[in-house]
């Protein structure tokens, strides 16, 4: 009984994820919904937009070389945990925490020259953030950099 009820339970989280994964945007609609919000805030010049669908598009490809390698420590980090392998968690925690800050700064990165052609009326209504989003008034945007879910299921 305990595990027709786990395979039903994974059957259904399997179901929703794969949902979740189909109403997903591809990266080019992500940043044109990235920027459009940033001009919902901060109304950006024709200019803005296209330097910035440039710069959130080359961030967005540098990440997508990280994740590959990110999915890989993570799958190595659930081993790890099922083996109760101590050693291993820590040299997989360790490569997952690297790889984080391999896209934290990727998304600063962004930021930086995005923040540059701002107008000093834009930059006095808005603050960059590390999470790869863009802040509106003292605030922080969503992110666009971050990872979705959790560790991979093996």
């Amino acid at each position: 009984m305990k595990k027709t009820v786990l395979s039903i339970t994974a059957l259904g989280l399997l179901a929703g994820g794969l949902a979740v994964a189909q109403d997903r945007p591809d990266p080019s609609q992500m940043i044109q919904m990235r920027i459009d919000r940033i001009n919902d805030q901060i109304k950006l010049t024709g200019a803005q937009k296209k330097q910035a669908t440039q710069i959130f598009t080359d961030a967005m490809t540098a990440n997508q070389a990280v994740m590959q390698d990110m999915r890989e420590a993570q799958q190595g980090l659930v081993s790890a945990i099922k083996a109760n392998d101590a050693g291993a968690m820590e040299k997989a925690a360790n490569a997952v925490a690297a790889l984080q800050a391999k896209t934290t700064l990727n998304n600063a990165k962004a930021e930086a020259p995005f923040y540059a052609t701002l107008t000093a009326d834009q930059k006095a209504n808005s603050t960059p953030t590390v999470g790869g989003g863009f802040g509106g008034p003292g605030g922080r945007g969503q992110g666009g950099g971050g990872r979705r879910g959790g560790p991979p299921q093996e």
